[in-house]
């Protein structure tokens, strides 16, 4: 019996299939990523509603994007 489609992909480094989730290397990587920065960053300084906006926009800057309101909404619950 041979390997699926999904199987060579994820061999060729194209997909990862974590939990019974299957995603594009480059957006698990993405997401891998963020939720480090993430965790790095509400351990190193407090946040409050107040300067929250203040570290997003830093961060886009640094990373070069910009997200929408509803990511910026999803961040800021993390933080409440």
């Amino acid at each position: 019996m041979g390997c699926s489609v999904i199987c060579m992909m994820q061999e060729q480094g194209l997909l990862k299939v974590e939990d019974g989730a299957i995603y594009r290397m480059f957006r698990y990587q993405e997401e891998v990523t963020i939720a480090s920065d993430l965790m790095r960053i509400n351990g190193a300084k407090p946040y409050s509603p107040g300067n929250l906006e203040k570290y997003i926009t830093q961060y886009e800057r640094k990373e070069g994007i910009t997200l929408a309101k509803a990511q910026k909404d999803a961040v800021a619950a993390c933080f409440s």
